[in-house]
């Protein structure tokens, strides 16, 4: 039934033009057509049908091309259903890890955060969604693990930007503090 769920929400998204007449126009990081047409994709299939780690990249994307990949109500029907799914999962009694789970959720919500804000606000900018998204992922694998430096350092090191370091100390740090103060 989760499968069946999935597939009726992407076949339910609108496609959306990726903005490039030739090749994929990302980078080399290729989006999911699904059922839509040549140069367009679908928003819903990329994030679920493109694996975690294509999807964490497509999510961390910041260049002004793959600015608006995501729209905010495809992000808010993806973090529900991706969230029960993986409760679900990680309550089986298989083998799964919750590394990439999390920083996928966290830079879900992060770029969520930035196009909601953004798009409330008008301020368009501040910063890209894909920072946004980065600070979302180390924020919330920083309140799952409660390891603040090691997250930080290690995000810090993987994007190649050290300019992100500051607001993701102050992100992770207060996600240790809330986690802190549920459990």
């Amino acid at each position: 039934t989760v499968s069946a769920d999935v597939c009726d929400t992407c076949v339910a998204t609108e496609c959306s033009h990726h903005g490039s007449d030739h090749g994929d126009g990302h980078g080399g990081m290729s989006l999911v057509r699904f059922t839509c047409n040549e140069h367009y994709y679908n928003e819903m299939a990329t994030l679920f049908l493109m694996g975690e780690e294509g999807a964490i990249k497509q999510l961390y994307s910041r260049d002004s091309v793959k600015a608006m990949l995501f729209h905010k109500e495809t992000l808010l029907v993806f973090l529900p259903v991706y969230l029960l799914m993986a409760g679900f999962v990680g309550g089986l009694a298989l083998p799964f890890g919750t590394f990439v789970p999390n920083l996928f959720m966290g830079a879900a919500f992060g770029r969520l955060f930035a196009v909601v804000t953004q798009s409330s606000m008008g301020i368009s900018g501040l910063s890209s969604p894909g920072t946004y998204a980065l600070i979302g992922a180390g924020s919330v694998l920083g309140g799952y693990t409660r390891m603040t430096l090691t997250v930080v350092i290690m995000l810090a090191e993987a994007s190649g930007d050290a300019s992100i370091i500051v607001p993701m100390m102050l992100a992770v740090q207060l996600s240790r503090w809330v986690a802190n103060f549920f459990s």
